[in-house]
């Protein structure tokens, strides 16, 4: 979505971006390994969580044209 309807800009806020330190915008994999980091975590803590690699949940990262993977939002389904 965009400005201002981002799940960014809600309150409180539902969506965020993260990314692993030392940043590297184009370390896809390394992105890959951050994001099944969170995505455990936050299962672990039964918090249901989309990220911006795998918009669907299908554990398929290219089947999608838009990516965006420092994104995480929570989801309500």
């Amino acid at each position: 979505m965009q400005w201002p309807n981002s799940k960014h800009n809600s309150k409180p806020s539902r969506a965020v971006d993260a990314m692993a330190f030392p940043l590297d915008w184009f370390d896809y994999q390394r992105s890959a390994h951050f994001a099944g980091y969170v995505l455990g975590i936050a299962q672990s803590m039964s918090i249901k969580l989309r990220w911006g690699g795998d918009w669907d949940r299908d554990g398929e990262m290219k089947d999608h044209k838009f990516i965006d993977y420092p994104h995480f939002e929570i989801i309500d389904d």
